[in-house]
């Protein structure tokens, strides 16, 4: 199970630093007003979309954005724990998804 260590959270704005355990993949969801911004730290992470299906294999230090409105999920590809930092500007809300 992910483990998650909030480092600012305000009305407009959260980060975070959270860990995928091998093989753990977060719920589908989307945002309506956040952007949200991930960078990984650590280990392999799979950024993947919805509508239209797609994913990125996310790069040690490179940023990612997910714009409001977009379903995604994110997938530890590796056989060893990950990590990543989650920026999210706006006003935070958390949509489950179906695909």
């Amino acid at each position: 199970m992910s483990t998650r260590e909030d480092l600012i959270s305000s009305k407009n704005a959260r980060v975070a630093s959270i860990d995928l355990e091998p093989g753990e993949i977060s719920p589908w969801h989307y945002h309506s007003e956040v952007v949200k911004h991930l960078i990984c730290l650590d280990g392999s992470i799979e950024l993947q979309f919805n509508e239209p299906e797609t994913s990125i294999e996310m790069q040690l230090a490179r940023r990612y954005t997910v714009k409001p409105m977009r379903a995604h999920r994110l997938a530890n590809t590796g056989k060893s724990k990950a990590s990543y930092l989650l920026i999210q500007d706006g006003k935070y809300d958390s949509i489950p998804f179906e695909p």
